[in-house]
């Protein structure tokens, strides 16, 4: 099984399961632990609540199967900083990055949380003010 977890579903991934968190997380929590062998987290941790987030990336690796492979990406709060700070970005380009934004954090922080539920970090990128972070499931 391959999901794609989404805050709202505007078009999936051909192949993936979505998964939509706008009215809550009742969706993942029925997917079978350790079931999936793939799973993408995309522009969704953004669009919740802080600890909220921090549950979906916990859900997902308890769906995920051993050597599974997990996506995350979002928008990195130190790359927005940076490009306004520096004068990259305007104040009307930063307040259209955060315009739909509930809770950010940086790449660094979403590693080390998901280091933390016993992953692998493959790759971590960020582009712009966006951040992916490809990991895998090591342990059982």
């Amino acid at each position: 099984m391959k999901i794609q977890i989404c805050y709202e579903n505007t078009g999936g991934i051909e192949g993936f399961e979505v998964i939509e968190t706008k009215y809550g997380l009742a969706g993942l929590q029925e997917v079978t632990d350790h079931s999936s062998e793939e799973i993408y987290i995309t522009e969704c941790i953004d669009r919740m609540e802080y600890e909220e987030s921090l549950k979906v990336l916990s859900l997902a690796v308890q769906k995920l199967r051993l050597n599974g492979k997990l996506s995350v990406n979002g928008t990195d709060l130190r790359s927005c900083c940076t490009l306004f700070v520096n004068d990259s970005i305007d104040s009307k380009q930063f307040s259209e990055v955060l315009k739909d934004v509930s809770s950010l954090q940086n790449c660094c922080e979403v590693e080390k949380v998901l280091k933390s539920l016993g992953v692998l970090i493959d790759t971590s990128v960020i582009k712009g003010t966006t951040y992916e972070i490809k990991a895998i499931r090591q342990n059982g």
